[in-house]
């Protein structure tokens, strides 16, 4: 376990050497966020995915289901993901339309040796108890955050994200 002071000095540090990616792992290791606020940050996130990704995204329910994490993926590794394989309208209330997102995000970052474990339990909102203590909010903030760590150092310039999407089941 890590002390205040010594993650604050850790963010603070990270911040400074503009290393995006090591900041998003320090942030999951310790289990802490930036200094910014919580409400800001997914404000934040959630402009750079619907700019970036032309979705509309509102709430981290909105990114249980993982379809979104794919497409994050795709654009940072090259067309990797087996766009064909994502159902975007699966719903984070139940496992089994999910299960496929997650088991193709697993594979993903499994092939492009990005040591995340990725609790399904935990992203989604089918276990009545993630749901009620919305700790799918803070599983999800994490993957978004690290993610967005990765794309900001490096992802396709030319990525269309719409006609990739349109690959999708």
């Amino acid at each position: 376990q890590f002390g205040e002071g010594q993650v604050d000095e850790g963010v603070k540090h990270l911040e400074q050497q503009g290393d995006a990616a090591d900041l998003a792992q320090f942030q999951i290791i310790t289990g802490q966020t930036a200094s910014k606020d919580r409400q800001s940050q997914e404000k934040e996130l959630f402009e750079w995915l619907n700019t970036t990704y032309q979705m509309n995204i509102k709430h981290m329910r909105h990114l249980a289901n993982g379809a979104t994490y794919l497409q994050i993926c795709d654009s940072l590794m090259a067309r990797k993901v087996p766009m064909k394989q994502v159902d975007w309208a699966a719903s984070p209330d139940f496992y089994d339309e999910v299960k496929g997102n997650y088991h193709v995000l697993r594979e993903v970052f499994h092939n492009c040796m990005i040591m995340v474990d990725v609790d399904v339990r935990k992203m989604c909102t089918y276990d009545r108890e993630v749901r009620t203590t919305h700790a799918y909010k803070d599983a999800n903030l994490e993957l978004l955050v690290m993610l967005k760590g990765l794309w900001d150092t490096c992802h396709l310039s030319s990525y269309d994200p719409m006609a990739r999407r349109g690959l999708a089941r």
